[in-house]
Formats: C-alpha cells, structure tokens, sequence
C-alpha cells in the first residue's frame, strides 16, 4: 500500500496539467500532496531538512542558468539575431520541413548541449520564429528539440547516474546513446507532422531518417571514442552536417558572413564553456571550488549576456525595458522549477522512491518493461536528467541485480527516460510558455508532448526488453 501511495505526488502533478492547470499552481499542489504522504512515510526533520536545502541549491543552479538564457534570448531578439539566422535557415534549406529538422534533430540538440536545461529550446523558439512557425505549434516543436537531454550541459546527469549506480560512465553513455534511436524518429517524426500534416510528412521519411540516424550514430560514436561530455555537442554536429551538405553549394555559402555575425553571442557561449572547462581541469589541483565556479554554464552565460548588452549599447540599439520583459517571464519559471526539485527531495528523503523502485521490481520479467517509465516520472518531476537520475539510478541497479538483468542496461534505460520526460515538464513548459505572446500559451502544450514521449517510451521498453534478452547479465 505505502508503494502506491508513494505514485500519488507525480500522479496528481500529471493529473492536473493535462487538465490544463497552471504549472506553478499544479507544482504547489503536488508539493502539497508530497508533504502529506509523510505521513505514510515518517521522515526525521532533520533528515528532511537536509535533503531540502541539497534540492534548493541544485534549484537555485537551474534557475540561474535559466535566467541567463532567458536574458541571451531577449537579447538577441530585440538585436534582430534570430531574425538574420532565420533568414540563412530559409536559404540553405529548402522548405519549412527540412528547416524544422535542421532544427529539431540538429540545432537544439547542439545548443542544449553545451548550455543544458532547456536552453536549447530557449534558441529554439527564437529559430522557429524566424522561419516562419508561429503561435503554440513553435513551443510543441521547441520542446521536441529536447533529445539529447543525457548529453545537455556536457552530460553531468549520466555522470551521476553512474557513479551511483556503479558503472562505467563512457558505457553509460554509449548504451545510451545507442538506445536513443526511438527518441530521435519519434520526436523527429511528430515535429514534421506538427509542421506540414500527416500527408506531407510521410513524403519527407528520408529527410527524417538522414537526420535522425546521423544523429544517433554520431552521439554514440563520440560517446565510445571520444568520452560523454563531448558526445552530445559533436554528435549533434553531424547531424547538421547531413542535414545540410546536400544542398547545392551555392545554397550554403549564401549569407555565411551574416550568420556568422548572427551567431556570434552564442559561439562566444561555447567558447567561453571550453575555456571554463579547460581551466577548471588546470585548476582543480589549486581549488576545486573555483574550478567548479569556473566551468559552470552561469558564468559563461553571465559573460555573455554582460558583453552583448554591451555591445548592443555602444551600437545604440540598447532596450531600456528588457530586464523587467526577463523578470516577468523568469520569475513563475524559477517557482515552478524549485516547487518540483523540492518535491523530488522530499520523496528522496522519505523513501518513496525507493519505494516506487520496489514496486516495479515486483513485477518480476516484465520490470524491464517499466524501467523507462519510472526514469521518466523523475524527469517530468524534476525537469532535470540530474535529478531524476539522483532519485533512482541506484534503485534501479539494485533491482535489475535482483532480478538477474545488466544493471548497465537498466541505468541506461532509466537515463534515457528520465531524459525523455524532461521535456513534457512542468519547468520546461513553463520555460517556453513565458517566451510566447500571451495569446499563444496554450496550457495543453503540454498534453501533446506527454503524448509523443509516451511513444518514444513504449518504443524504448520494446528495445529495452530486446536487449535484455539478448544480452543478459
């Protein structure tokens, strides 16, 4: 009984959204249900305590870096940046569709990671616009950009899931990636026909699968020689490749000095990312604590937001009133997220995931089944590959140890569901709803992409349960 009860939490939080309910006010009421369920599950104050202030700083992380991409897209967007790549896009592809898996399946996954949580879809939205997809539809296909989410920020979620788990990270890394494949055709497949219909989609098959297996093959790739920070960032890059070298070479080359300009502030992102993580390695023997500081995503997003509103004021082309637009739409995003990192301590600390684990575990042969859907309750929970994994990797290893399956295997799927749902997040969907007009933020955005990651799920438990049977422990 006390296993159920311990899905209470995350069914009242999908409950209420896919009713349409506000993110911020269905997040209050989950956390107030989690806060109830102590009561089956009797925690000590002071281990509750603990376990809170750990989740407010990983919120208060995430909610920094959010603010800064928020700042970077209102930036860019009163500096005309997106509207000069948007222009280059419609050029070098050859109609809304390719444009749209350009994006989808190349640019955000690029973007997402180096940056991570969710700034990929943040630069996404900005890309829509510019060639010509408008209203609700432009948050669905900037949500569905998210698939390389274990990658985002240079991968420190798959980190954690294996040093909790137990395993090798670059085979962590590897197995996930090579366990992607359904997540890049499902979402690749449903942003063509959120883009041109059912009909003109299936015309376009080719497209899809040139992008979504260059994709698959170049995180995997990367990830086996390279190592897992990198493979996300360079896999992502063949993908654009093949989306775009076989164009006619007139196509390519046209405004290549105005897209350079275009995407000069997030180039000088990337740059300052390698250079943080170069010195942080120089620096770790001297003090880890800068080292950290060094190489986080906020300190290069910091960088470069000062230096493009610097640039844009010495331009004269300064916005007087972007930091209020940044406030109003970062402010409900930053409640929104800390409501459900705090509800994911709470359920850490009183055992209910572990409980939860426990549950699956029961169900004997048919857990490997269920292996990507409890990943994915902790992303949807937490909006964060890093959190979810926290909440059940380690369960997840022990219980596929109990049961006689690769623990390897399973973290894996766990790490690729988690991932997945991260999309279809409270935090994320708030993320992109406060970067539309008012008019266009539908709150069944969300119904929509909880309905396609339940594909990519169902999809990814028949690969997984393959695999388990063909390489058993």
């Amino acid at each position: 009984m006390a296993s159920v009860l311990a899905l209470l939490p995350p069914a009242v939080a999908a409950v209420l959204l896919l009713r349409g309910l506000r993110p911020t006010l269905a997040a209050l009421i989950a956390y107030a249900v989690g806060l109830s369920a102590l009561l089956v599950f009797p925690t000590s104050l002071a281990t509750l305590l603990q376990a809170e202030q750990r989740a407010a700083v990983t919120a208060a992380e995430v909610c920094a870096i959010i603010l800064g991409g928020i700042t970077l897209d209102e930036l860019a967007r009163h500096a005309g940046t997106m509207a000069a790549v948007g222009s280059w896009l419609r050029t070098v592809t050859r109609d809304v569709p390719h444009a749209v898996l350009l994006i989808t399946l190349g640019l955000t996954p690029f973007f997402e990671s180096i940056t991570g949580f969710g700034i990929g879809a943040v630069i996404a939205l900005s890309l829509l616009a510019a060639v010509g997809v408008a209203g609700p539809k432009r948050a669905m296909l900037a949500l569905l950009g998210l698939v390389a989410v274990p990658w985002g920020a240079l991968a420190p979620g798959t980190l954690v899931a294996a040093r909790l788990a137990g395993v090798s990270y670059r085979w962590l890394g590897t197995l996930s990636g090579m366990l992607s494949l359904p997540v890049f055709l499902v979402a690749g497949a449903a942003a063509l026909m959120l883009a041109v219909g059912r009909h003109a989609a299936l015309a376009r098959w080719p497209l899809l699968l040139r992008g979504a297996l260059s994709l698959w093959i170049g995180i995997t790739l990367v990830n086996a020689v390279l190592g897992t920070p990198l493979a996300g960032m360079l896999g992502s890059l063949l993908a654009i490749v093949a989306l775009v070298v076989p164009l006619p070479r007139s196509a390519r080359s046209v405004g290549t000095p105005l897209v350079l300009r275009a995407f000069a502030p997030y180039l000088a992102l990337v740059g300052l990312l390698l250079l943080g993580r170069l010195a942080a390695l120089l620096l770790t023997s001297v003090s880890t604590r800068v080292a950290t500081v060094i190489a986080h995503p906020v300190a290069a997003l910091t960088l470069t937001c000062a230096g493009f509103a610097m640039l844009e004021r010495r331009a004269g082309r300064e916005h007087a009133g972007w930091p209020r637009v940044v406030w109003q739409r970062w402010l409900p995003v930053a409640v929104t997220t800390l409501l459900f990192v705090l509800l994911g301590g709470v359920m850490i600390a009183s055992g209910m995931t572990v409980a939860l684990a426990h549950l699956v575990s029961a169900l004997g042969p048919a857990y490997v089944l269920t292996v990507p859907w409890v990943g994915g309750v902790g992303g949807f929970l937490t909006g964060s590959n890093t959190g979810a994994n926290a909440m059940f990797a380690a369960a997840q290893a022990q219980a596929a140890s109990a049961l006689g399956y690769s623990p390897l295997l399973m973290v894996a799927g766990q790490n690729v569901g988690a991932a997945l749902l991260t999309m279809a997040s409270p935090p994320r969907v708030s993320l992109v709803l406060s970067l539309l007009d008012p008019a266009d933020r539908d709150p069944f955005i969300s119904r929509l992409v909880l309905l396609v990651d339940g594909l990519a799920l169902l999809a990814l438990s028949l690969l997984l349960a393959a695999g388990a049977r063909a390489f058993p422990a």
